[in-house]
C-alpha cells in the first residue's frame, strides 16, 4: 500500500509528457495524477485544460441555473454584427444600456467561431481558469509551500469555495478571480499596474464598484487595525441590521443608477422570499453544517487575529482587507446573494494568509478538520446539486477525442 507521503513529489518536472499524453487518453485521470506535484508547470497546464474540458462538456440540464438564460442569450447573438456590439458597449459606458459588457463581448467573439453552446462555455471556462490559476499561483509559488498533504489542504481550501463550476454564472466569479489576482498583486507585490485591471471588474459585473470601495478602505483605515477587528466581531451580533441599512441607503438615492437597480433587484421582496425559501426533508441538516462551516472560518479568523504579531509588513494590508470584506459580508448577509458572495472572498483569502503566517507546520490538526466541517457542503451542494446537474458521468472516463467528437462533431 502506498502511503500518502509517497504520493506527493517535488522538484524537477520530469513527467510532463506523461501528463499530457494521459490527458489525451483520460483527462480526469491526468487531473488526479497532476495533483502529485501541484507546483509544477505541467500540472498547472493540466488544471487549465481540465477547466476547458469542463466548459466543453457541461450541459444546460437545470433550468434554475443562470447558465440556461446565459446560453439563450449567447444563441441570440448568432447573427449580431460588430456595429450592434459596438453600440451596446458605447451605451453601457454612457450609462444608458446594460450595466455589464463582458458577457456581450464574449457572446459575439464565441459566435464568430461557432454557434455551438459547448464552444461558448469552453471559451468562458478558459477565461475563468486563467484568472483562477493565476490567483492560485500565489499559493503555489510561496516560499513556505511545497507539495504535501498539508499543502494540498491549503490549495483545496483556496480553490474549493469558488471552483470552476461557478463559471456557469459567467460574470460574478470571472470578475471575482480577476479581483483576487489584482488584490494579491497590489497588496502583496506592490504591483500597482493591476489597479487598472481591477477597475475593469465592474464592466464584468457592476457590483464590483462595491469591491473597489472596500479595497480603497484598506488604505484609508491603514492605522486603525484594532477598530477593524472590533467592527468584524461586532458584525456578527449586529448582522440582522443589514437589511434595514441597505434599504435606508437605497432610499437616500446616493447610489449610481446602475448600482441602485442592482440593489433594488437584490432587495426585492419576491426575490428574497425565493432565495430564503427553505427546502424540504433534511434542510435542517444543511443549516447545521452551514453553521459549522461558518464557525470554522470564524475560528480561523480568530486564531489569525490572536497571532497577528506574526503577520509581516508585506501581508498587513491583506489582513486588513480580509477584516474589511469579512465585516461587509456579515452586515449584508441578509441581502440575497450579496453577503454570501462576499464571504467567498474571505474563504479564498484566509487560507493564503494562514499559509503566509504559519506555513505548513503549525496548527495542522485544525486545517485537517476542514474537510470534515465542509463535508456536507462539498457532497450535497458541490457534488450533487452542482456538478451532477451539469455533467454526465462519462466526463470521468471519456478521452479528450471522445469529448470533442461528442460535443463538437456530433452536436
Amino acid at each position: 500500500m502506498i502511503r500518502y507521503r509517497n504520493f506527493f513529489v517535488n522538484g524537477r518536472d520530469w513527467d510532463a509528457k506523461l501528463k499530457y499524453i494521459l490527458f489525451l487518453v483520460w483527462p480526469f485521470g491526468s487531473f488526479i495524477y497532476a495533483l502529485r506535484n501541484i507546483q509544477s508547470r505541467s500540472s498547472q497546464i493540466v488544471f487549465f485544460l481540465i477547466c476547458a474540458a469542463f466548459g466543453l462538456c457541461i450541459e444546460t440540464k437545470n433550468e434554475t441555473f443562470d447558465m440556461t438564460r446565459i446560453t439563450e442569450e449567447f444563441l441570440s447573438y448568432r447573427y449580431v454584427n460588430f456595429d450592434f456590439l459596438y453600440n451596446e458597449i458605447v451605451d453601457s459606458i454612457q450609462g444608458v444600456g446594460d450595466r455589464d459588457i463582458y458577457d456581450k463581448i464574449l457572446f459575439w467573439i464565441a459566435n464568430q467561431m461557432s454557434s455551438n453552446e459547448h464552444v461558448f462555455w469552453m471559451i468562458a471556462s478558459m477565461v475563468y481558469a486563467f484568472f483562477y490559476l493565476k490567483s492560485l499561483s500565489f499559493v503555489l509559488k510561496d516560499d513556505k509551500f511545497h507539495s504535501c498533504l498539508m499543502g494540498f489542504m491549503i490549495v483545496f481550501m483556496f480553490t474549493m469555495p469558488q471552483p470552476i463550476f461557478t463559471v456557469t454564472g459567467l460574470r460574478f466569479w470571472t470578475a471575482g478571480w480577476l479581483a483576487v489576482l489584482c488584490t494579491l498583486q497590489i497588496l502583496k507585490n506592490n504591483n500597482y499596474k493591476y489597479v487598472l485591471f481591477l477597475l475593469f471588474t465592474p464592466l464584468i459585473h457592476v457590483t464590483y464598484w462595491i469591491y473597489l470601495f472596500l479595497f480603497l478602505l484598506v488604505y484609508i483605515t491603514n492605522n486603525f487595525e484594532k477598530i477593524l477587528i472590533c467592527v468584524l466581531f461586532m458584525s456578527y451580533p449586529f448582522s440582522y441590521l443589514s437589511m434595514s441599512l441597505v434599504t435606508d441607503v437605497i432610499g437616500l438615492n446616493l447610489l449610481p443608477n446602475s448600482l441602485e437597480l442592482v440593489a433594488l433587484s437584490y432587495t426585492d421582496i419576491n426575490h428574497m422570499v425565493e432565495f430564503n425559501e427553505k427546502g424540504t426533508g433534511w434542510f435542517w441538516l444543511s443549516e447545521i453544517f452551514d453553521m459549522i462551516l461558518s464557525c470554522y472560518y470564524l475560528i480561523m479568523m480568530f486564531i489569525i487575529v490572536m497571532h497577528r504579531k506574526l503577520i509581516n509588513c508585506v501581508d498587513k494590508n491583506i489582513f486588513h482587507f480580509i477584516l474589511i470584506i469579512y465585516s461587509f459580508a456579515n452586515f449584508t448577509l441578509m441581502v440575497p446573494h450579496l453577503g454570501i458572495r462576499y464571504l467567498g472572498f474571505v474563504n479564498i483569502l484566509l487560507p493564503y494568509l494562514w499559509l503566509r503566517m504559519f506555513g505548513l507546520n503549525k496548527y495542522n490538526l485544525f486545517i485537517y478538520l476542514y474537510p470534515l466541517c465542509a463535508l456536507f457542503y462539498l457532497i450535497r451542494t458541490r457534488l450533487f446539486a452542482h456538478y451532477l446537474s451539469v455533467l454526465d458521468f462519462d466526463f470521468l472516463y471519456d478521452s479528450s477525442l471522445v469529448m470533442l467528437l461528442d460535443k463538437l462533431y456530433y452536436y
